[in-house]
């Protein structure tokens, strides 16, 4: 038999063919009416119904348009696959988020001034907020409040850290970047050694209790703050706008749309003041 040699059409096609090739892995072994025509589809020999062989030699522009076709049919389901599972690698980082108030958001200047602080007794710090404090009921007072991972990393500290009380920090990637997630005001004692692997959705600490040593003399509350690449930085507030670019606003990557500005009659956890709102004082 003569070796054979690729014509230029076919060696014009091959990288669509080489494309295909892979997507189709799965159904071949499958063994399902797909294989059967990528196998005849990719054959250098077809035989006819009388059980004669002949060779393929299809025309450049059809056989480019068929591989092309079927490249980009294939290629567009896997995009929607990949897009899926990344919408669902994000997880949220506490119960009910579409409706928790969070006063403090993401790049809000405050001071203890109460003209410049939503929150009656004001916080103590100055500067640009760089994340987003998720806030509790009354009903939540007293109960233990967990705290979920929004992503798939490794914690890289672990600990009590001045402003924050409970504090963890893990590496992980958010839309393909690498980041560095925080979670604040946090019980010690439920809070996972350094090192730990956690899993997006799983719970990874529990929010510690109102004006504790747990929440360095905070409210009960979750900041969370994400930092972009892969320094710790444990930073809640910054003292420029410049800076806030280091940072991501969490509502714009959580799943359901992040948190709701304003009072939802069955989360209200404040009460209205002349000087603002005071969160369980």
């Amino acid at each position: 038999m003569k070796k054979r040699f690729l014509i230029a059409d076919e060696l014009a096609g091959l990288p669509f063919l080489l494309f295909d090739n892979l997507l189709l892995v799965s159904e071949i072994g499958c063994h399902n009416e797909w294989g059967k025509e990528f196998k005849n589809y990719v054959a250098f020999k077809q035989t006819d119904e009388a059980g004669n062989s002949f060779r393929v030699r299809t025309k450049l522009p059809y056989r480019l348009q068929t591989m092309t076709m079927r490249s980009a049919l294939h290629l567009s389901c896997l995009c929607l696959l990949l897009v899926g599972c990344t919408a669902a690698a994000m997880q949220v980082p506490i119960h009910d988020i579409g409706i928790r108030p969070t006063l403090l958001t993401f790049g809000m200047y405050v001071t203890p001034d109460p003209a410049n602080n939503p929150i009656s007794p004001p916080e103590r710090f100055i500067g640009y907020h760089v994340g987003t404090d998720f806030e509790v009921t009354k009903e939540e007072l007293d109960v233990n409040v967990p705290v979920f991972a929004i992503c798939s990393g490794k914690v890289v500290m672990s600990g009590f850290v001045e402003g924050y009380g409970g504090l963890i920090v893990h590496r992980c990637k958010i839309n393909g970047e690498s980041v560095t997630v925080l979670y604040g005001h946090l019980f010690l004692s439920s809070l996972p050694k350094n090192g730990t692997s956690v899993v997006a959705g799983k719970q990874i600490a529990l929010l510690g209790p109102a004006r504790s040593h747990d929440t360095d003399g905070n409210r009960k509350h979750l900041h969370l703050g994400i930092h972009r690449g892969t320094g710790i930085d444990v930073r809640g507030y910054v003292q420029t706008k410049e800076e806030i670019s280091e940072y991501i606003d969490p509502l714009l990557v959580l799943p359901k749309g992040g948190a709701l500005q304003n009072l939802e009659l069955n989360m209200v956890s404040y009460w209205k003041t002349e000087t603002g709102f005071v969160v369980h004082p």
